[in-house]
């Protein structure tokens, strides 16, 4: 392997480490929650318990109103919002979370780049157009 592919292969790992790191460290943090059942959530609902709610398409993170946290999972309920609001709970709604730009970049053209990376002049010239950079390392 030349060495301007080793530098760009050390640059490109340093890059991906200083993005892990970004968002190791950028990531809020806040008290834990209880992962419940539906019915549980429901029946804490219904005793007035829950001060606050967080849906995100299915899944919902709720305050109580002793400050602890929890979260669940609910299938299609038409009624779920009604039932909050009868309850006066305070409602958030937020779009399904989706994945950062540069993972999508990683996860659609990683695998081609690795495995189609020219080494060099000679890889596609002659009858060996097929064989892999890495078999000559």
């Amino acid at each position: 392997m030349n060495s301007r592919v080793k530098n760009l292969l050390f640059w490109v790992v340093v890059g991906l480490f200083m993005i892990l790191l970004f968002n190791l460290f950028s990531v809020p943090t806040h008290a834990p929650e209880d992962e419940v059942i539906f019915s549980d959530f429901m029946a804490k609902l219904d005793k007035g318990e829950v001060m606050k709610v967080t849906i995100k398409a299915n899944h919902i993170s709720a305050i109580l109103k002793d400050q602890s946290r929890i979260r669940t999972y609910t299938a299609e309920y038409p009624e779920l919002v009604k039932h909050l609001r009868e309850k006066d709970v305070q409602i958030e709604a937020r779009p399904p979370d989706e994945s950062p730009w540069y993972i999508t970049f990683l996860v659609t053209w990683g695998p081609f780049i690795l495995f189609w990376m020219p080494c060099g002049p000679a890889t596609f010239t002659g009858p060996s157009t097929s064989t892999f950079c890495w078999s000559r390392l």
